[in-house]
């Protein structure tokens, strides 16, 4: 798949990605902010908003004196459209809750940094469920939102037409078989 084209954060917040689909996000940082799908008693996914250090810096010098709490700098994004987050990471994850205290805490995960990984082209793309935990966060999204899944990476085409190929071959073998006997039993 060769290597990504690369982002800073800042960069994706101002002009997005153009047409990319896999991408690498440089210099971004997670807040406290995130939400979380369970399955089965386990975090099955978690998703967070990403921003730079100088959209950060802004929301938390337009708060009053002497607020820091992150999850309160990022609700700034509902009431001002011009911190409206405009990018949201997904990570696949199978883990208990008490992993997940350690992920937000960044034991587990990054805080900040750089990040690789599918994008999932914005609210379409995002399953139901997903788009309803986001929207529950009581932050204002972009209308463009770029969702990036952390680590995924694109299938080579081929693979597709290859399972693809073995699937019709199988159906052919079994239904040739079913037609061989049943045409020996009629004669």
């Amino acid at each position: 798949t060769g290597d990504p084209p690369s982002h800073t954060i800042q960069e994706v917040e101002e002009s997005g990605i153009g047409g990319a689909r896999y991408v690498q996000i440089t210099d971004g940082i997670r807040g406290d902010a995130y939400v979380y799908k369970e399955r089965y008693g386990r975090i099955e996914s978690i998703l967070y908003p990403l921003v730079s250090y100088d959209r950060l810096y802004r929301m938390a010098k337009a708060l009053p004196e002497g607020a820091t709490d992150p999850k309160v700098i990022l609700s700034l994004s509902s009431l001002d459209p011009s911190f409206a987050i405009r990018v949201v990471v997904k990570v696949n994850a199978s883990m208990s809750k008490d992993s997940l205290d350690l992920w937000s805490q960044g034991y587990l995960g990054e805080r900040e940094g750089n990040l690789t990984g599918l994008v999932l082209a914005g609210w379409d793309q995002l399953a139901a469920d997903d788009t309803k935990l986001l929207k529950g966060m009581g932050l204002s999204f972009h209308p463009d939102l770029i969702v990036i899944e952390k680590g995924s990476k694109p299938t080579f085409p081929l693979w597709n037409l290859a399972y693809a190929l073995g699937g019709l071959v199988g159906l052919y073998l079994f239904f040739g078989r079913v037609y061989i006997e049943s045409r020996d039993r009629d004669l």
